[in-house]
This record gives C-alpha cells, structure tokens and sequence, in this order.
C-alpha cells in the first residue's frame, strides 16, 4: 500500500450536482442494467465521457488531475452490506461521484486479527481481497452526497445501504494517483 496514513478526504467541488447529473444521464443505461440484474462492479467505456459529461473535465483540470485510466459504475442494492474488502486493481486512490447515495455510507476499517481471501470475478482476472473471516476495527466513514471523496481502496472498506432504493456512484481511476490532493503531505 502506497499510502498506508490516507483514508479519505472529501473533495471541494461547486459543481457537484451537475457533474452528478450528467454522469448519471451518461450511465443510465447501464445503471438500469446493473439494477435489474443485480452486478455490483463494471468497467465503462468512457470514450464519450468528456461530451456527454462536460463540467467534469474542466473541473479535474482546474484540480490539476491527468487522464482518467478506467470509469467504475457501483450499484449496490437496497438494504444491504458489502462484503469488506480492498481494492485489487492497480492505483490505490479513487475519485468517487454520487449519483444515488442519500443516507448510504462507506465503512473502513484496520485489520485486528485474520488473513483476507483473494476472491476473483469478472472475465478479466480482477479480483478484490474479502475480509469477512477477519476481526476488524473500524477507523472511519464516509458519504458522496455533498462532495466527491478521494479514499485509499486499498484501505479496507465496505458500503452500507440501509434505504429501500439502489445506492449509484461512478468511480474514476487514474493513471497517477491524484496524491497531491491530499492534505496531509505524511501520507
């Protein structure tokens, strides 16, 4: 882990709502995909994504944030608990966007006594580390509904849906970590 002192940190943005917005017009349909069939991870093809969600670019720019590597929709169902786990992809910190998330939260946790499971998925070889065996303590927790929030995936975490609706949030991913938005320059 790269930044083993950085959780998260929400993340200033006037635009907000709008880039929610557009995001959310930009992904419905694969939201509504997502839904009806219960997949909670899936990679989008983001070549229109500068058009179709135009306050995002000029907003990442004016943070001085480069290419986006990969765009991840995250539909978790209602009423329900992700498993913990941390991230297994490659870049550690994610830029995550709330389209659906009212009174939903995510979870983090330090690991107190246990091994993770490595659990594969997808047709790519992605694969997450599940810590449900484990005895974990938990450190924080954080929400997307009035910012976006930067947090360490390799922190372990989970989300937390507790309404009768889906929770929705698009999570962008770098080629380099956006470190230079966190505060704490020790991380």
């Amino acid at each position: 882990m790269k930044y083993p002192n950085f959780w998260h940190q929400s993340i200033s943005c006037d635009c907000y709502q709008q880039i929610n917005f557009e995001l959310g017009k930009w992904a419905q349909t694969r939201i509504e995909y997502n839904i009806k069939n219960k997949l909670g991870y899936e990679y989008l093809e983001f070549d229109t994504l500068n058009v179709i969600v135009p306050s995002l670019r000029p907003w990442l720019d004016s943070l001085n944030i480069g290419t986006i590597k990969l765009v991840a929709l995250v539909v978790f169902g209602e009423n329900e608990k992700q498993a913990t786990h941390q991230d297994g992809q490659q870049q550690d910190l994610a830029l995550n966007f709330g389209i659906q998330v009212k009174n939903t939260y995510t979870n983090m946790f330090r690991i107190v006594k246990g091994q993770p499971t490595k659990v594969y998925y997808g047709k790519q070889g992605l694969f997450y580390h599940n810590y449900n065996d484990c005895i974990l303590e938990k450190e924080t927790q954080f929400n997307l509904e009035n910012n976006p929030v930067l947090f360490n995936t390799k922190q372990i975490h989970q989300v937390v849906n507790p309404t009768d609706v889906p929770r929705v949030a698009i999570s962008l991913r770098f080629f380099e970590d956006p470190i230079h938005l966190i505060k704490d320059e020790k991380n």
